[in-house]
């Protein structure tokens, strides 16, 4: 009896370990007992000196904070199990923490305890589906650790990790811990970036009793338009992995509605994927150039798209998949007011079905303070990229185009720094004009190319260099490349200037903080200098006089984040003056906006 005891003790923080180790130990305990004490006493001091003869089984007594640390110490993630592979998961038991964990002193009061009482925590028929494997399966490190990856990207929680709990001859068991976090969000916020306010009021539940559902119905007001939005979303529908989403809004200037029923690639070795999904929307759209108006018009854009996708290849360091879909896009301007020469191009209907190919590097590392503050982040390392093609034949009146879209996108771990890049072009080019539609453009295209290289001082200071280049040809103006507010340079007005070619540069000093204000309030700051370039060569407008000037400006600026919802929702308050050319700039700006990054 004193052996079991003495092991169900020291598994006593993981009861899942302690029932399994104890139950498959009870026969040798019972076989121990029939013989004299000294017999059971000496079996109980070879326990304690962990004498692994008598009992192949050994647990792991390590706390949820201790096991943090493993996982930040081991940056690719799937190396912490590399010593039970091939073992057969023997058990899977889950550990569902509070939004406030009552095993910390710091978070057990009375208040704490409130807030968790009011918290369905998520089920776990809500969580199993989501590990893509079972008790009885060999286990795969690299499977376990993207399950981890799998449940931290899920917006109703801020953290995730699984932990092998103990080990008995050729078996493994496990224990999934999961953090809630609070998902139900009254929204009364307000923003002012350059010189244009937003507000939002309304209701959130990203984890409908628990069920990870998201529900919303949010109330917008800016200086265009008012709306009311209603959305619904469900990944995992009916325990398998297929998601659900539906949207409608309704505008003081349109509406917009928007249905997507898919089976997305969950994992890196899904075999197979597939996505129906329609977006209908209306809505006036105004362009001003600081501050004055320079044209408005009623944009209505319509694209419904079908596909089915396989995974081509699969190995230990990429994956490759193909797809094949069907697209329908319509996009039309009505009621324009404003110069003449900014009336938008008329745009031909497209219908084409299309072909794409996907690769991308399946190693990850696991790190801390990049895009966050004091959580864990799984960044892809490696190559990505993805090119589709497609043609739309000619129809009535409406031209034949070709479609083409491609995106590359590298990240680079070092010992002491994270190098990144990325680039994009989509292009549509359409047959050549005709008598009817006189001079309009048949090519139109999006460019961008971005590169940042991370200085990783220390555990919480960062140096970020950033460069960006970005060109474009669009058919309206709404769509023009713009500098000022949060694009690139902080310093200056919201579209202060417009154009079509944009070279920009951004130095940043930031310092992630480990304070934790009050338990869930997580604090960074930044200090910043911002520098651009903007060139028009496509739209007939002055811009106030600005001919190509550099624009720079320097600021610093202060990020929020909370620890007990979703990590990526970073309050961002900036303060920046400008530097460099500034007519009609004005002194300073400050800047108030909701991020998903530092």
């Amino acid at each position: 009896m004193n052996l079991v005891y003495n092991l169900t003790e020291r598994a006593q923080v993981y009861p899942c370990a302690a029932r399994v180790i104890a139950k498959q130990c009870m026969l040798l305990g019972s076989i121990l007992l029939l013989y004299a004490p000294t017999v059971s006493v000496y079996a109980q001091m070879l326990w304690v000196a962990e004498v692994p003869l008598l009992s192949p089984c050994s647990s792991f007594d390590v706390s949820r904070q201790e096991y943090q640390q493993r996982l930040l110490a081991n940056r690719h993630s799937d190396n912490r199990f590399y010593d039970f592979q091939e073992m057969v998961i023997e058990t899977i038991e889950f550990d569902r923490v509070d939004v406030f964990d009552a095993s910390n002193p710091d978070e057990n009061n009375a208040l704490y305890g409130l807030v968790n009482s009011l918290n369905m925590r998520t089920r776990e028929s809500t969580l199993r589906p989501q590990l893509q494997f079972s008790e009885g399966d060999v286990l795969d490190p690299a499977a376990v650790a993207e399950a981890e990856r799998n449940l931290r990207a899920r917006s109703y929680l801020s953290d995730a990790y699984i932990m092998p709990v103990a080990a008995c001859a050729n078996k493994v068991h496990l224990l999934v811990v999961t953090k809630d976090a609070w998902t139900t969000q009254p929204i009364v916020s307000g923003s002012r970036e350059g010189g244009e306010t937003k507000s939002r009021v309304g209701l959130v539940e990203g984890n409908f009793l628990g069920s990870g559902s998201e529900i919303s119905v949010v109330l917008t007001k800016d200086d265009d338009r008012s709306s009311v939005a209603y959305r619904f979303e469900k990944d995992y529908l009916l325990g398998q992995p297929l998601s659900l989403s539906f949207g409608l809004s309704d505008n003081s200037d349109g509406y917009a509605r928007s249905f997507r029923f898919a089976k997305p690639f969950y994992t890196d070795a899904t075999v197979s994927s597939f996505e129906f999904s329609v977006d209908r929307n209306r809505a006036r759209v105004t362009t001003e150039q600081n501050d004055v108006k320079v044209a408005a018009y009623d944009v209505e854009a319509h694209e419904q798209t079908v596909y089915a996708a396989f995974q081509q290849r699969f190995d230990a360091g990429s994956v490759s998949r193909i797809y094949a879909g069907v697209t329908q896009r319509h996009e039309s301007y009505e009621d324009f007011s404003g110069t003449a020469a900014l009336s938008p191009d008329r745009l031909d209907d497209l219908s084409f079905p299309w072909l794409a190919l996907e690769h991308q590097s399946t190693d990850y590392v696991v790190m801390k303070n990049i895009n966050y503050i004091e959580s864990i982040e799984d960044l892809r390392i490696g190559a990505y990229w993805l090119a589709s093609l497609g043609y739309s034949p000619k129809k009535n009146n409406q031209r034949a185009a070709v479609v083409g879209s491609g995106s590359y996108k590298q990240l680079f771990s070092l010992p002491r720094a994270l190098f990144s890049i990325m680039s994009s072009v989509d292009v549509i080019r359409y047959e050549e004009n005709d008598s009817v539609l006189g001079d309009q453009n048949s090519t139109y295209y999006s460019a961008l190319l971005t590169a940042d290289y991370r200085w990783l001082l220390d555990d919480r200071q960062r140096f970020v260099a950033i460069g960006s280049y970005r060109q474009n040809r669009v058919a309206g103006i709404h769509d023009a490349l713009s500098l000022g507010g949060a694009a690139l340079v902080r310093g200056y007005p919201a579209d202060y200037v417009l154009g079509n070619k944009v070279y920009g540069g951004s130095f940043e000093y930031r310092y992630h903080t480990d304070w934790h204000l009050l338990n869930i309030i997580r604090v960074g700051w930044v200090g910043y200098v911002d520098v651009a370039v903007l060139h028009n060569n496509h739209f007939v407008i002055d811009n106030g006089g600005y001919d190509g000037e550099f624009l720079s400006n320097a600021g610093v600026g202060l990020r929020i984040m909370s620890s007990k919802t979703h990590v990526s929702n970073i309050v961002h308050i900036d303060f920046a003056a400008p530097t460099g050319y500034k007519k009609d700039a004005g002194n300073y700006q400050v800047l108030l906006r909701a991020e998903q990054r530092f």
